[in-house]
This record gives C-alpha cells, sequence and structure tokens, in this order.
C-alpha cells in the first residue's frame, strides 16, 4: 500500500508539472518574427502562482499519507483552480 501510494502521488505530480511546464512554454513563446517580449508581468505572476499551488498541493499530498481522499480533492482543486486562472483571470486581465 505504501509504495503502490508514493508511487501515485509522483505521477500524478509529474502530470501537473509537464502540464505546467507546457502552459509555460505557451505563455513565453513568441511564433511571430516580431520583436516584441512575451515577457508579461501579468502572466508571470499568474504562472508563479499556479507553481506555488502546485508544491502546496503536493506536499500536503505527502504529509497526509494514505488518505485517498486528500489525493482526489488536491486533483480535483488543482484542476479547478488551473481552469479558473486560464479561462476565467487572464482573459479578463487582457479586456
Amino acid at each position: 500500500m505504501k509504495t503502490s501510494w508514493s508511487i501515485l502521488i509522483h505521477i500524478v505530480n509529474i502530470i501537473f508539472f509537464v502540464v505546467l511546464g507546457i502552459v509555460t512554454v505557451a505563455f513565453f513563446s513568441n511564433p511571430s518574427a516580431s520583436s516584441i517580449s512575451p515577457f508579461n508581468p501579468k502572466v508571470f505572476s499568474l504562472l508563479g502562482f499556479l507553481y506555488l499551488f502546485w508544491v502546496g498541493n503536493y506536499i500536503f499530498q505527502i504529509k497526509n499519507k494514505y488518505h485517498w481522499w486528500i489525493l482526489l480533492v488536491g486533483i480535483g482543486l488543482f484542476v479547478a483552480v488551473l481552469l479558473l486562472v486560464l479561462l476565467v483571470v487572464l482573459p479578463s486581465l487582457y479586456s
């Protein structure tokens, strides 16, 4: 049980880290040939918040072992916050 729990927590959080990495690359890549920098303080602060939220979620899941509901709530909360930031907060900052 202990080994499967640790493996599951690490796999889930590696997937979250890959998703955040893809979002980061998408925000900071500049496919156009113009000289405009893709750096934006608003996006940088939102990504910082998402990374800190991910680290806090990961540490909380590691400290509270063997409670499956903590893992499920952490997954649901992270996905909800990620979608809220990307679909609601980010477009409202640019309008």
